[in-house]
């Protein structure tokens, strides 16, 4: 991924969180479909959660730019989930 100055984005760190209320999907990204939430679901409940969401910091919370329908389907779940933050994410990731 690149951001707008063209610099690599770089993983921070991988950390497990079940405190949805410190993420928030990014404004103008990709729609949430409930039959993907769905699916995701029963996923989870047969396999657990597979890969993390990948995150930015934002001003005052985490800001998802992959992962928003797994982000969704854990917190209906009540599960915790790992995710992935990222530094140099542009709005374009």
């Amino acid at each position: 991924m690149l951001n707008n100055n063209k610099q690599r984005s770089k993983l921070i760190a991988i950390s497990t969180s079940k405190d949805y209320d410190k993420f928030v999907n990014i404004l103008g990204n990709r729609d949430l479909y409930e039959t993907n939430t769905k699916n995701i679901i029963q996923s989870i409940s047969r396999h657990g959660v597979i890969s993390p969401i990948c995150v930015r910091q934002g001003k005052h919370k985490l800001e998802i730019y992959d992962g928003q329908h797994t982000f969704l389907a854990c917190k209906r779940l009540n599960k915790p989930f790992d995710y992935a933050l990222y530094e140099n994410v542009s709005d374009r990731a």
